[in-house]
């Protein structure tokens, strides 16, 4: 019964974490960059910040099928209505809009790490593939968020442009890393490899 129990709640934590409506969220994609008409909050003249994008990792898997598989997606993504930008358009440029890309760019770059994680785990069954993700999830999440803090405090917040430009070749490097995986949606069998 407990075992039951917990793949339920696991199973309600994979389909429950979406966000908002389609609308309001861009998926990443190598041919959708930013703009800034994609940031829908005003920050206050007293925010400290010029722009704040709103970005994560969804992930979610189907109803079990077959006994022994789930459909599993992974995707970054970026929230219009949550993403913030001042109100002083003279000091919205393409640099810091670049910067803001890069938030996203991490994020996709953690998603496809997160991506491979799960592909080169072996899994006994369904229940141990709900356990083992919902950890890894916590833990990739956690190291995506370090990163921006990383990225932020290095770039300046987009005002230090060599540090900016050093990060923005990093970042690509890292995708380009991780292009194996850039896959959004897969399916997991558990039991044999």
């Amino acid at each position: 019964m407990k075992k039951i129990f917990l793949l339920i709640v696991l199973l309600g934590l994979c389909m429950a974490l979406k966000p908002n409506s389609k609308k309001d969220e861009i998926v990443w994609s190598p041919n959708r960059k930013l703009t800034w008409k994609d940031f829908d909050k005003k920050l206050s003249k007293y925010a400290g910040e010029l722009a704040i994008a709103y970005t994560g990792i969804n992930f979610n898997c189907s109803k079990p099928f077959n006994g022994l598989s789930t459909k599993v997606s992974v995707y970054a993504f970026f929230l219009k209505s949550q993403s913030s930008k001042t109100s002083e358009a003279s000091v919205l440029d393409n640099e810091r809009l670049g910067h803001e890309q890069g938030h996203f760019d991490i994020k996709e770059w953690y998603a496809r790490m997160f991506r491979k994680q799960i592909l080169d785990t072996s899994f006994a069954n369904l229940n141990q593939f709900y356990q083992i993700i919902a950890k890894k999830s916590r833990i990739v999440s956690k190291a995506a968020n370090e990163e921006e803090d990383l990225y932020d405090k290095e770039t300046n917040f987009a005002n230090d442009t060599t540090m900016q430009t050093k990060w923005n070749k990093y970042i690509a490097e890292q995708l380009n890393a991780y292009a194996a995986y850039s896959q959004t949606e897969f399916v997991i069998r558990c039991g044999k490899k």
